[in-house]
């Protein structure tokens, strides 16, 4: 999906998106019942949180205070979720977010190969996978988060 922004390999090298502290927890992939029901019967030790009412891949501490992994991430072989993996880990480090009456596409900040691309690439990919990502949030409008400030808005609905 995001493959003229990323590739798997950058992806394997960084997995900042799979690391989460207390501070950002919001970002915790959001997953609806149907996933919920198919990582259980493929994963039986799959766990997941509640957050702000929405069901959450679950997390497992770090050594590090205040630092959590997903639970999807094997530290050896990166993501195993495959096919399984949430829609909000698809469209990683795009986020859809509130901002005031309307939807917005940002970019996240802190992933270090999206964010050395240049604006222009990534307000196009945005543009290209807009109406993909609409249509997710429109039949799962739990994964639209509220604006965060500091996340550049890349694509306005």
């Amino acid at each position: 999906m995001l493959s003229d922004l990323l590739t798997r390999e950058d992806c394997a090298k960084c997995r900042i998106c799979c690391e989460f502290g207390d501070e950002d927890m919001w970002e915790v992939p959001v997953v609806s019942d149907e996933l919920a029901t198919k990582l259980e019967e493929k994963f039986p030790d799959m766990e997941f949180s509640i957050y702000d009412s929405n069901r959450i891949m679950g997390v497992v501490p770090e050594s590090e205070p205040g630092l959590y992994l997903c639970r999807g991430l094997d530290r050896e072989k990166g993501c195993i979720l495959g096919e399984l993996k949430p829609f909000d880990c698809r469209i990683w480090p795009f986020r859809i977010m509130e901002f005031g009456e309307k939807k917005v596409l940002t970019v996240s900040p802190v992933c270090p190969v999206v964010i050395k691309k240049p604006l222009d690439k990534i307000c196009e990919t945005a543009k290209r996978l807009a109406p993909v990502i609409l249509l997710e949030a429109e039949t799962h409008p739990m994964m639209i988060k509220k604006y965060i400030p500091g996340y550049p808005i890349v694509y306005t609905y």
